[in-house]
C-alpha cells in the first residue's frame, strides 16, 4: 500500500531506505533514512572540522545514496537516475553542515569549494562504477527502445552546485556567488546539451519531493 506521495501525486511506497514508485516500479532514495552513526559527526568538532576529515564524511554520507539500484538505466528514467544524485548531494552536504555548522559557509568558503570539489569527483566515479555494473547485467535494449543516457560528469558537477546552492544560508554571498557562476558556466552547450539541461532541471524541481504522510502535516 502506497505510503508516501509527491507533489504530482504519484504514490510510492517505502523498502529498505528507497522509494518505489507504486505506477512505475522506479526506485528512488529515502533521505529521510539514515545510518544511526550518520547523526553525531564529529561531536565536539562543529566549527573546525578538518577540510579532509570533512571530505571523507561528505563521501561516506552520499555513498549509500548512489547505490547501483539508484542509479541503474534499466529500471529508472533518466530523470530520476539525476533526480536520484541531486537528492544525495542534499543529503550528504546537509550532513556536513550539521557537523560544521551552516557558519562555514560564510566564514570558509573557499572550504566548501574545495570539499564540493572533491565530492563530486567521488560521486562521478561512484556513479560511473555502478552504472557500468548494471548495464553488464542486462542485455543492451533493442532498436526503438528508450534511449538510456549515461550520467556524464558535467551533470553531476551541475547536480553538486544546485544542491550546495539551494541549502546555503542567504548571509554566504561568496559562496552564492561561486555556485551561481559555476552553474552558468556548466550550463553551456558545449558541456551540456538541452536535453540534458531538461533532465536536470525536472530533477530538482521541488515539486518532486516525496513527502511521507507524517511530513505533510
Amino acid at each position: 500500500e502506497p505510503s508516501a506521495t509527491d507533489g504530482f501525486g504519484r504514490e510510492y511506497f517505502a523498502w529498505c531506505g528507497s522509494m518505489i514508485n507504486v505506477r512505475t516500479c522506479e526506485v528512488h532514495s529515502d533521505c529521510a533514512h539514515r545510518a544511526p552513526k550518520q547523526h553525531a559527526i564529529v561531536p565536539g568538532m562543529r566549527s573546525r572540522l578538518p577540510s579532509a576529515r570533512l571530505v571523507r564524511k561528505l563521501c561516506g554520507a552520499l555513498k549509500p545514496k548512489l547505490r547501483a539500484i539508484f542509479v541503474d538505466q534499466h529500471i529508472n528514467s533518466n530523470t530520476t537516475i539525476r533526480r536520484n544524485i541531486h537528492r544525495g548531494f542534499l543529503h550528504c552536504l546537509a550532513v556536513g553542515f550539521a557537523a560544521t555548522g551552516r557558519a562555514l559557509a560564510v566564514r570558509e568558503p573557499g572550504t566548501v569549494a574545495q570539499a564540493l570539489g572533491h565530492l563530486l569527483c567521488f560521486a562521478a566515479r561512484v556513479v560511473r562504477m555502478n552504472q557500468r555494473r548494471c548495464a553488464q547485467m542486462v542485455p543492451a535494449p533493442t532498436a526503438g527502445g528508450p534511449a538510456f543516457l549515461t550520467v556524464q560528469f558535467a551533470e553531476i558537477e551541475w547536480l553538486a552546485w544546485a544542491a550546495l546552492l539551494s541549502i546555503l544560508p542567504r548571509n554566504s554571498k561568496v559562496l552564492i556567488q561561486t555556485a551561481t557562476r559555476r552553474l552558468k558556466a556548466i550550463e553551456v552547450p558545449t558541456h551540456l546539451n538541452q536535453a540534458q539541461l531538461d533532465h536536470l532541471m525536472s530533477a530538482c524541481d521541488p515539486k518532486a519531493v516525496i513527502l511521507k504522510p507524517r511530513d505533510a502535516v
